[in-house]
């Protein structure tokens, strides 16, 4: 029976009804805080007794009411179609804000000590529960990943990450294709900013002053593309053409308002493989546009290609460079919604497209003749930035973090004028800031087996590229990037004020200035490490010994903790088998022998199975609504099995059986609407077939009375011969 409540909270705490709250000072519910409420009612099975509801705040005692209301079947009787938590007609009754955790209904009475041992039990449960949000949630916050997601995965399992360190070797697995330039670049805008804070003592050498300004204005072109690659994410997710237009219109304010000398960078997405595109503001009337695309085998053959460059290799410019490009061509609406029409429906041939209408509409020229004018300006010094520079290919499907490496590489080369040994220390900081968060992430959560495969082949590049920079800068001249003190034509000591050239011994600093052997010993011994002249330091910070020790020390760490995680990964040996064989005793070497585990490889998470009832479909249907309802049911579950063929065999027959049983036996099938019930037309079709029987019983005879007449006359000709 509807009524205002069969148990209701007091004024002051108590739970209870009819009058009776109980005890108060033991069992009382305050605001803002968890409680425990149990309520129990015995129902009377006859009018004359009385029924019985008892209630308990975190298994203290409260009201115990004994009243000829609780009877069978009604006010107090539990119904499962008519129960209600917190509802009443009354607003007076009704509080603002509730929270409930747990809601359990249990078939009969309750006593005292069911009340404690339920709490004792709940309060494990809780508690545990508890503890297990709060490590999930601690875990969360130290992830290196949590100010990007609310439910950050750790960086191992980061896509961007996989693809910047395994390119060679994660062909053919999973990770090949497994993200989009707009999440890597969220991932790796990331990484950059935390570079240049945390590894900002690899470029504090005096000669790196160049690439120190050179990241920040990488920064500011980073900064400046984000909200467009968040735009893309909604883009791809929702693909509809309001969205594009939506999309058009903030991509048109973006370019209307990049000021000269700027540069943007735009996701593009042809034919299924992703490019990225840079788009650079070189004077008011003008822009230029560069291509970059790593995949051999999905556009880069309309790149130029040369085998004379390195030995044995096939090397690109990867970076197509379409420079002059009038203002109005470079803010053309129909250019950009053509392109980016491409991501949204991708068809055969539409790289095509992209690289002999598109891009030559930009140029008025043929993208032949943009490709030899680039390789002509590639042979002088003073036009080399119009072209790209010759660069590896991917070697697996990872143009969504490859591209973004190419485009550090040429804006600090081509755009900004940082030699190519400096640019590849840039990416040896990028991947060391990475290997810095796998560790920091490794002392909150232990790597699976693929994880664990993911972070050893992390640090064997790490390591592996390390060794080949200082190579590579061992063999390389002196820095020369940093020319403010070379050719100022100083000849005095800024120290001392006096003549260098005095005949006195002379120190040279390697930012070029010149001092007093004598001031600047003097100096030193003061405890500065920084020239008087232009403030760089000259301690030896950022040298290629100082960036071997840091990554040498940080790969011993994450040895470490990687170690730590397959020693928790270890199960206990298995039980000894007493019963073997007297061939296996009769060999003692495989007693010391360990067994060989097969390794599986890549391991991939099957579908999780989504049953197929097959009983949902009735037996027989006699009306249309249930007709309909049974194909429907019968589409739904040919669905899931032919879905689902990596759990269920023999699919196509179970599917072809299913639609026999259901139009034959469940179904029933209608006569064509041109058979009338009435028989007449039968019985006329019947008279019909008699008709033509009978001629032809009659045409028979007839022959077999010729046949038989001629029979005749050839014996009676056979006669009288003889």
């Amino acid at each position: 029976q509807c009524s205002e409540g069969e148990a209701i909270i007091s004024n002051s705490g108590g739970l209870g009804v009819l009058g009776s709250f109980g005890d108060v000072t033991k069992a009382k519910i305050q605001a803002n805080r968890w409680h425990r409420v149990q309520i129990s009612v015995r129902c009377s099975p006859e009018a004359k007794q009385k029924g019985e509801m008892l209630t308990w705040v975190d298994a203290n005692s409260g009201a115990v009411l004994k009243s000829d209301a609780i009877q069978a079947n009604g006010r107090f009787a539990l119904d499962p179609a008519s129960l209600f938590l917190f509802s009443s007609s009354q607003a007076q009754m009704m509080h603002r804000t509730i929270h409930v955790r747990t809601v359990r209904i249990v078939a009969g009475p309750s006593t005292d000590v069911d009340a404690k041992s339920d709490l004792a039990l709940d309060r494990v449960l809780s508690m545990f529960n508890l503890e297990r949000e709060k490590e999930i949630d601690a875990q969360r916050r130290g992830l290196s990943l949590s100010s990007l997601f609310a439910k950050p995965r750790p960086v191992w399992s980061a896509p961007a990450v996989v693809g910047t360190f395994g390119d060679p070797f994660i062909e053919g697995t999973i990770f090949e294709g497994s993200s989009i330039l707009s999440w890597s670049f969220e991932v790796l805008n990331f990484a950059f900013k935390r570079m240049l804070d945390d590894q900002a003592s690899i470029f504090a050498s005096a000669g790196a002053a160049l690439t120190r300004k050179s990241l920040g204005d990488l920064s500011q072109i980073l900064n400046r593309s984000a909200p467009i690659f968040k735009d893309m994410v909604r883009l791809l997710k929702i693909r509809r053409n309001t969205q594009l237009m939506s999309f058009l219109r903030k991509l048109r304010t973006q370019l209307s308002n990049l000021p000269e000398g700027e540069t943007l960078m735009l996701p593009a997405l042809v034919e299924g493989r992703e490019l990225l595109l840079l788009l650079e503001r070189t004077s008011e009337r003008s822009y230029s546009l560069t291509v970059i695309n790593t995949d051999p085998r999905g556009g880069l053959q309309f790149h130029a290609a040369s085998p004379a460059v390195t030995p044995n290799k096939i090397m690109f410019r990867t970076c197509l460079v379409l420079g002059g490009i009038p203002k109005k061509n470079a803010l053309d609406d129909v250019f950009w919604m053509a392109v980016y029409n491409l991501c949204l429906k991708s068809q055969t041939g539409d790289t095509h497209k992209f690289y002999d209408v598109l891009l030559p509409f930009l140029t008025n020229k043929p993208l032949e003749v943009s490709l030899v004018e680039g390789e002509n300006a590639a042979e002088d010094a003073e036009s080399a930035r119009l072209c790209g520079p010759w660069r590896t290919p991917q070697r697996s499907s990872t143009t969504y973090v490859r591209c973004f490496f190419q485009a550090f590489n040429f804006i600090l080369t081509r755009r900004r004028g940082v030699s190519p040994l400096r640019a590849k220390q840039v990416g040896l900081a990028l991947r060391l800031q990475m290997v810095e968060m796998i560790n920091n992430d490794l002392k909150y959560m232990h790597p699976d087996s693929n994880g664990q495969r993911i972070c050893s082949m992390a640090l064997r590049q790490l390591s592996y590229r390390a060794v080949k920079m200082a190579e590579a800068m061992a063999a390389a001249p002196p820095d020369s990037e940093d020319k403010e003190g070379k050719d100022l034509g100083i000849t005095s000591c800024l120290i001392c004020l006096d003549s260098t050239e005095d005949g006195s011994p002379v120190s040279k600093l390697p930012c070029g200035h010149k001092y007093h052997k004598e001031c600047l010993d003097e100096l030193v011994a003061s405890g500065s490490t920084s020239c008087p002249a232009c403030r760089d330091d000259v301690s030896g910070a950022g040298s290629i010994e100082q960036t071997l020790d840091k990554v040498r020390s940080l790969v011993d760490q994450c040895k470490t903790e990687l170690n730590m995680a397959e020693e928790s990964d270890l199960t206990l040996p298995a039980k000894l088998d007493l019963s073997l064989s007297k061939e296996w005793l009769s060999h003692p070497l495989a007693w010391d022998v360990e067994q060989a585990q097969p390794d599986p490889g890549q391991v991939v998470a099957l579908k999780k199975l989504v049953p197929v009832d097959m009983l949902q479909i009735p037996r027989k249907v006699y009306a249309r609504e249930d007709a309909v309802h049974a194909l429907r049911t019968c589409d739904k579950l040919c669905t899931l099995i032919n879905n689902q063929d990596h759990c269920i065999k023999n699919g196509q027959f179970l599917i072809a059986s299913l639609i026999e049983h259901v139009f034959v036996h469940v179904v029933p099938v209608p006569k064509p609407r041109d058979v009338s019930k009435d028989n007449s037309r039968d019985r006329r079709a019947g008279r019909a077939e008699r008709r033509r029987a009978k001629a032809a019983a009659k045409l028979e005879a007839m022959h077999e009375k010729r046949r038989e007449a001629w029979k005749a006359k050839m014996e009676a000709k056979k006669a009288k011969g003889r």
